[in-house]
């Protein structure tokens, strides 16, 4: 009886035990709580007006500009804001109408091949994050790392003022407010960035780098060409073809193929070449070749007006310079009537760099002011020539 009463005790432990001792743990098996990251309100990724709530700000009203109405076809100026350098150009204002900037597009007031009107920032804002425009008409903003680079955004057509916000994905360093088709008028600016340096490898920036490009020495018609960088800092190739050359195969070229009008491409052609573009002629007689692409080209070696204003290098054991003047058409144009745009290319460039490059120059105000192209699509900061309308004299950029 009484082992019979140990045995059924020993049997009750050992089954009580079994069913309250815990199981082997899984290794593999994580017995803490998951935590859903899109459950913690913590976690949510930060939206776009927080992000831009969070940004440093320039908030730029231009009710504060005087723009004088010096040029129908728009003028130029820079000023500082919050210690940053700015400008606009192709801008035009009245004493009634001072609280918007009024830009002007390329096309104003007809068919051209300038640049449009602008307003842009000179030195660099870090990491923008987006902006706000008070804006009515049409227009278009572009923004990117570096100058000669951007994304763009066509805004939408508003007859009454509007604002709109623009959301950067990626940080940027500079912006671009432009004409499309028509005018377009800015009433605000506000600019929102993180003032975070971005480092990125490219080298182009807008004051102080000089390409240095080696023509090609031996010419073929239709064959020899050249890679280089636009006015959109995209590589494009360029071809050479004579005047004659054309005239002789004008049943077969496609005009737009040979012929250049635009400050960029012309002064891209000639350092790839020296040679100028084949639609660049002294005899009214080759409109009949190159139609409405004709434009006018006019030599000299004369040391007075705007060649006082830059450091030229004489040409050869001569005591004066060789340059050309080559037309650019920006607010009508016709063989007669050249109007006030050119391309103005010094031969042996200039005694402040130690290469030989020609130098290319773009004035779209009569030789007032100059802009020094830097071989790589972008025509730097403007300088004073026949007039003092910049108070900056030419200094020489950093050749790279």
């Amino acid at each position: 009886m009484k082992k019979s009463f140990l045995f059924l005790l020993l049997i009750t432990i050992l089954s009580f035990s079994s069913c309250t001792s815990p199981k082997p743990k899984d290794n593999n098996q994580n017995d803490d709580p998951i935590d859903d990251p899109t459950d913690d309100p913590n976690n949510q990724e930060p939206t776009e007006e927080e992000i831009l709530n969070s940004c440093e700000k320039i908030t730029l009203d231009f009710s504060s500009l005087n723009i004088s109405s010096k040029y129908s076809s728009g003028n130029y100026s820079t000023f500082y804001f919050g210690y940053k350098k700015y400008e606009y150009y192709r801008a035009v204002g009245s004493l009634f109408e001072r609280d918007y900037l009024t830009l002007l597009p390329a096309s104003y007031p007809y068919t051209d091949y300038g640049l449009s009107g602008a307003f842009y920032n000179l030195d660099k804002i870090d990491s923008i994050k987006g902006f706000d425009i008070e804006y009515s008409s049409i227009g278009k903003i572009e923004y990117g790392q570096y100058r000669n680079q951007f994304s763009q955004k066509e805004l939408t057509f508003s007859e009454e003022f509007t604002k709109t916000t623009i959301f950067c994905d990626e940080p940027m360093n500079y912006f671009r407010l432009s004409t499309v088709n028509d005018n377009f008028y800015i009433k605000s600016l506000v600019v929102y960035y993180l003032n975070e340096r971005i480092d990125n490898q490219k080298t182009y920036s807008y004051e102080g780098e000089r390409k240095v490009i080696e023509p090609i020495s031996s010419l073929i018609d239709a064959e020899s060409s050249m890679t280089l960088l636009d006015e959109n800092g995209d590589e494009k190739e360029y071809t050479y073809y004579s005047t004659s050359y054309v005239q002789e195969h004008k049943e077969e070229i496609n005009l737009e193929d040979v012929c250049y009008i635009s400050p960029v491409d012309i002064s891209n052609y000639f350092l790839a070449f020296h040679e100028f573009p084949a639609n660049f002629v002294t005899s009214g007689s080759y409109q009949e070749v190159f139609k409405e692409y004709t434009r006018r080209i006019a030599s000299y070696n004369r040391t007075d007006g705007y060649a006082n204003s830059v450091p030229y290098r004489t040409h050869f054991d001569s005591y004066y310079p060789l340059y050309y003047e080559l037309d650019v058409d920006i607010n009508g144009y016709s063989y007669s009537s050249r109007g006030t745009a050119r391309v103005v290319i010094w031969v042996d460039g200039f005694s402040c760099y130690e290469d030989l490059t020609p130098v290319c120059l773009y004035t779209d105000d009569h030789y007032a002011t100059f802009q020094e192209y830097g071989n790589n699509g972008c025509f730097y900061s403007r300088f004073d020539a026949e007039r003092n309308y910049t108070s900056n004299s030419h200094c020489p950029l950093e050749t790279k």
